[in-house]
């Protein structure tokens, strides 16, 4: 079992600012992708659909409303493909997307140290 560490203050301070940071960051990201994704379905499926033709497919006279509720099932439906879509790439693919150079670099070193650190402790 690993030595507990004491950490100082401040260390934690920068810790918790670091997280939020990144909870932060990630949130926004996720979030005007979403947006995106809406507004390019919306525009698309005003360009593309004509409105005699989604008239006569639902029965009715349609509107604005409609498009927006089918830019929101195609967005829907895209984030779904996605979610499934990327079930199935591997761990390294994944991590060379989340992560930059240097973190890459800085982690594989801390694996290749606690590897050296096994193996001394194990022998």
């Amino acid at each position: 079992m690993g030595a507990a560490r004491n950490f100082l203050p401040q260390d934690r301070e920068k810790a918790a600012l670091y997280n939020l940071s990144t909870v932060l960051t990630l949130s926004l990201g996720v979030l005007c992708g979403l947006v995106g994704l809406y507004v390019v379905d919306f525009a698309v499926s005003l360009f593309l659909i004509d409105g005699g033709v989604l008239a006569k497919q639902v029965g009715r006279s349609v509107g604005l409303g409609d498009y927006a509720r089918l830019a929101s099932l195609a967005s829907a439906a895209a984030i779904v493909g996605g979610a499934l879509g990327s079930e199935f790439e591997s761990d390294e693919a994944v991590r060379r997307a989340a992560y930059g150079k240097r973190e890459r670099q800085r982690r594989e070193q801390a694996e290749r140290e606690r590897q050296e650190a096994d193996a001394a402790q194990f022998g």
